[in-house]
């Protein structure tokens, strides 16, 4: 269930997390139902109970943040070429329905500052910092200033495969939570996620185990996974409590936990 306003109160995975409920992450938007990280899907994903909206930014040549999940465009539009070589002109100009052809035409590449505009005082936002096979110099800085100026600092938290971009984020802006991503079963999640400075650890729930839950919220972390879409996996993940799960259909994990008890309300 989304919470009528957001703005003002502390970012929703922060004030829930180890309560036992779990927080609704539309993964792209609802990019099952419609084009990934477009304006479309993210208001889809909030309309269909999405409690927080997570997004990917990438760099442009011009100095601008697309919010595109691939560094490189042709997988979710009708274009071709790295989003690091195109500028605002050349992005716009991209249709980013490809996918969802033809229910969808003719939808646009947003930019952060769009999105931001659209979230504040409405949904929370967890924004990736992607990279291409790094991410481009300056782009913490650049999320934090967008972030900033959007008076969204209380309302977003940031993620990353990149670790120290997150250490880069926690010292330009340490109010600011954070989770680092990774993909396979480390050692120990907990020191990685300190080593990063960060507030959360987030990978394919197929990777989780229940003591890595545990050890989480006695270190005072919480933890995120992703794609959670069938009944197997919310029942999987609820045994576990984990605390956020990005869901490509978040209609199908919100009325599965709500018809529990086990949703953010």
């Amino acid at each position: 269930m989304n919470l009528d306003v957001r703005e003002g109160l502390a970012m929703i995975e922060r004030t829930h997390a180890g309560s036992g409920r779990i927080i609704v992450q539309g993964h792209r938007g609802a990019m099952g139902h419609a084009p990934e990280n477009t304006m479309v899907s993210f208001e889809l994903g909030y309309n269909l109970g999405s409690d927080v909206i997570e997004l990917d930014v990438h760099l442009t040549r011009d100095g601008r943040l697309a919010v595109m999940h691939d560094p490189e465009v042709s997988r979710t539009t009708d274009g071709v070429g790295n989003l690091q070589n195109m500028d605002t002109q050349e992005i716009l100009a991209l249709d980013a329905s490809k996918r969802f052809w033809p229910a969808y035409r003719d939808i646009r590449v947003p930019f952060i500052e769009e999105v931001l505009a659209w979230a504040k005082g409405k949904i929370d936002l967890v924004l990736e910092i992607k990279g291409d096979p790094f991410p481009a110099e300056g782009i913490e800085r650049l999320l934090i200033e967008k972030v900033e100026e959007a008076e969204m600092s209380d309302n977003v938290m940031v993620i990353s495969f990149y670790h120290e971009s997150l250490l880069t984020i926690k010292r330009l802006q340490p109010s600011i939570p954070t989770g680092i991503l990774y993909t396979g079963r480390p050692i120990d999640p907990v020191r990685m996620t300190k080593d990063a400075h960060a507030d959360s650890f987030r990978c394919d729930w197929r990777y989780l185990h229940r003591d890595d839950v545990r050890r989480a919220h006695e270190a005072g972390l919480w933890v995120g996974c992703w794609t959670a879409d069938t009944e197997e996996v919310f029942t999987h993940l609820a045994a576990m409590q984990v605390d956020s799960a990005g869901c490509n259909y978040p209609d199908r994990f919100r009325q599965w936990l709500d018809a529990r008890g086990l949703g953010i309300k």
